[in-house]
């Protein structure tokens, strides 16, 4: 069981050092491939990637902003095909969005509604282009708030799954049912070790980096390796810790007990040279 006596301290040590009532950004990188769009087409949509970009570098949250951060994103389109339909056009796309760090999703059941030249904003209800954005959008920013509060991306979650709910009652609806599933299982009870070691991780890491506290650092990297070994053996523990192990090893080796070291290497064989070479570092 992990030591959860842990977690409010810590969590009431970092709350301090968060900066509040700021307000944070996006940072994005959008492509948009129009390639299998014949002129015509591509010419309704050419400044969709100029437009997106300008939507999130200036992203008014509906949910609120009150950290201090930046959030980088990637964000993909890909263009299939497109028709026209009364007064507007239907577009069907590929999607894919990413923090370039930890989390990545794709989504290829898009399909989408937009008048010609129409800008991109958030409308007072669901529409099934932007509410498709915010509804990724928002769920790239409550993994990057888990990352300072633990489950302080619930707000976040939540508005997502609202998102998803609204585009029940449109007239297209294709894909929401796996999109609200995907909602639903990141705010299932049984993600919420996994959603507690992001924040442990990167708690670690702030102690270490920024605020030099190596001692409360080891104190969340530890609880890292209590958590890792209560997940079960599967991919989503593999590529946590090929992602991780380098710097939690660097923090675990300040402590000068050779217990968490150990229990990493017995979890991760992949990096045994690693862990040996910490552990010989402190005899």
């Amino acid at each position: 069981m992990i030591r959860t006596v842990f977690i409010p301290l810590l969590a009431a040590t970092i709350l301090l050092t968060v900066s509040t009532a700021t307000a944070f950004t996006i940072d994005p990188t959008v492509s948009v491939n129009v390639t299998k769009l014949n002129v015509d087409q591509r010419n309704r949509v050419e400044e969709l990637q100029e437009m997106l970009t300008d939507y999130l570098e200036n992203w008014d949250d509906p949910v609120g902003d009150d950290y201090d951060m930046e959030i980088p994103l990637t964000m993909q389109i890909t263009m299939e095909s497109s028709s026209p339909k009364g007064t507007v056009y239907y577009y069907q796309a590929v999607f894919m969005i990413s923090d370039q760090a930890e989390h990545q999703y794709e989504d290829g059941k898009w399909e989408f509604l937009l008048a010609e030249y129409e800008e991109i904003g958030r409308t007072s209800g669901y529409h099934s282009f932007s509410s498709f954005i915010d509804f990724y959008v928002q769920i790239m920013i409550s993994h990057q708030i888990d990352k300072l509060v633990n489950f302080g991306g619930e707000a976040w979650l939540e508005a997502a799954l609202r998102i998803s709910q609204e585009a029940k009652f449109d007239q297209n609806t294709y894909g929401w049912y796996e999109r609200e599933q995907l909602i639903e299982s990141l705010m299932a009870e049984e993600r919420e070790l996994k959603r507690t070691l992001s924040w442990a991780y990167h708690t670690a890491l702030y102690f270490y980096e920024v605020l030099e506290s190596n001692y409360e650092a080891w104190n969340a990297a530890t609880l890292c390796v209590d958590i890792l070994e209560e997940l079960p053996n599967n991919e989503a523990r593999v590529r946590f810790i090929n992602f991780a192990y380098f710097k939690l090893g660097n923090i675990l080796v300040e402590g000068k007990d050779p217990e968490f070291l150990d229990r990493m290497l017995r979890m991760d064989s992949t990096h045994e040279e690693y862990y040996n070479r910490l552990l010989d570092s402190m005899q």
